[in-house]
């Protein structure tokens, strides 16, 4: 598996297919695997954010979740070949469940929108098996009896939605406690499962604009792209420093 090194951190170079391959078999294996789908956001919080970045480099795997993501990678001078969205990791883990025998929790988000996506990934495939839900309104001290439902539930992935980076955070903390073997951070997922939001058009994401196309879906929750002029500018930086490296 190859990696390819962004700031502080480095995200896996693995297509869906390796996510999926990989789930299955972390799942027969038993666990805990925490899964990081990174965005730009993430990548930029991991180079000032000492904690984070620990929490970015000890993860079982990084994916390139975003285009922004692929794109820094491309003026860093080494390109990602592909990229696995926590959106599309999510349903595909839900197309494949029946078939691998892989229960899956929900956890996160408002109470409509987990509903509303376990609701729809049933009808969509009807032989997924969900091991439970909860929303993601819930007092950080009822965090370990949370985990011990999960565990009762005999849950082998749970898809957390937390937002950035409390879900990062609670699946360090009580992953293990949970007994599934794979935990996945997956942001704004269910809202987008649900039908609450919608994803950004194809030709969109070929652009590198699906930050764009969620800036007027939810402009109020958009906070995250005032980071994106500074990310990238440290991404050339690295660049410049990497070339001036390899002159001397």
């Amino acid at each position: 598996m190859e990696r390819v090194k962004l700031l502080d951190i480095y995200v896996d170079d693995v297509s869906l297919d390796d996510v999926l391959d990989r789930v299955t078999v972390w799942c027969r294996e038993k666990g805990p695997h925490q899964i990081v789908t990174a965005d730009a956001y993430m990548v930029d919080l991991a180079s000032v954010d000492e904690d984070f970045r620990r929490l970015m480099l000890s993860a079982d795997m990084v994916t390139p979740d975003s285009s922004g993501v692929l794109l820094a990678s491309r003026i860093a001078g080494t390109p990602l070949k592909n990229k696995a969205s926590g959106c599309v990791i999510a349903e595909s883990l839900c197309r494949i469940s029946g078939r691998e025998k892989l229960r899956i929790y929900f956890l996160g988000a408002s109470e409509k929108a987990n509903s509303g996506a376990v609701k729809n990934m049933q009808a969509r495939y009807p032989d997924m098996l969900v091991a439970g839900r909860h929303d993601g309104y819930f007092d950080p001290a009822d965090s370990p009896a949370l985990a011990r439902e999960i565990k009762d539930s005999g849950a082998d992935v749970v898809l957390v939605a937390l937002g950035i980076p409390k879900q990062e955070y609670w699946i360090r903390e009580y992953l293990a406690a949970s007994g599934a073997a794979v935990g996945i951070g997956i942001g704004g997922t269910f809202d987008v499962l649900s039908g609450s939001v919608k994803r950004a058009p194809v030709f969109l994401q070929k652009l590198y604009l699906e930050w764009l196309y969620r800036f007027f879906q939810a402009p109020k929750k958009s906070y995250k792209l005032g980071r994106l002029p500074g990310f990238f500018l440290k991404v050339l930086e690295q660049k410049r420093s990497s070339k001036n490296t390899e002159r001397q």
